[in-house]
């Protein structure tokens, strides 16, 4: 069945999602989505590169198809109607956070793939606080959520330790492949960084990270 034949048949209580941030990963997510319009509209997208701006979506995600969706940039994406916000720009809450509560303030849940949004209470206890008011004051949901933290080295593991009777340890490594990203993820992995830059502990560390 094609994407038009499935957006034909889809079911009319879809929910209309935006996607904030068009990088490797927020890319990804949206080719996703457009593979389940018949659960799921993708209503708008955003990106914080300029070159990306008033072209097709599809266009933008080089999928050869038209999906009358234009690119915008993040700050423009309050104003369109939707359910849900896939936030997809960072991996740091203090980041994360100016465009988590716009989004929240227009009525819309969020969704957010930054890493510390798993926990925004132990590194960022002060803006969870206010992310959750927030949430609270406008009847929506902040969900913070991803592979990693929370699935691969988390829930998998602790998981697989259930066919056991005894655990007398845990050992967890990953290895990444980098290429598909941009300048932020490498900031952020330490590629092309001193040892002291790449500590969080160093102002270098958070500057010059461009989200996409």
């Amino acid at each position: 069945m094609t994407s038009k034949e499935r957006m034909d048949n889809a079911v009319p209580d879809r929910k209309r999602v935006v996607v904030a941030g068009l990088g490797a990963m927020g890319s990804g997510i949206a080719r996703l989505l457009l593979d389940k319009r018949d659960l799921v509209q993708v209503v708008g997208a955003g990106a914080a590169r300029p070159d990306k701006h008033g072209r097709d979506l599809g266009e933008v995600l080089g999928t050869g198809e038209m999906t009358g969706v234009a690119v915008t940039s993040i700050g423009e994406l309050a104003d369109i109607e939707a359910d849900i916000v896939i936030q997809a720009t960072t991996s740091f809450t203090r980041e994360a956070f100016p465009d988590i509560m716009q989004f929240v303030r227009s009525g819309k849940n969020v969704i957010s793939i930054a890493e510390e949004m798993s926990y925004p209470h132990v590194t960022e206890p002060l803006l969870a606080k206010d992310m959750e008011e927030a949430a609270r004051s406008n009847g929506v949901t902040i969900l913070g959520t991803g592979v990693n933290p929370g699935f691969i080295l988390d829930t998998l593991i602790l998981t697989l330790t259930g066919s056991f009777g005894n655990v007398l340890s845990v050992r967890a490594s990953r290895i990444n492949d980098l290429s598909p990203f941009g300048h932020g993820v490498m900031k952020t992995q330490g590629v092309g960084t001193t040892p002291e830059e790449s500590s969080p502990s160093s102002p270098e560390w958070w500057l010059d990270v461009t989200t996409q």
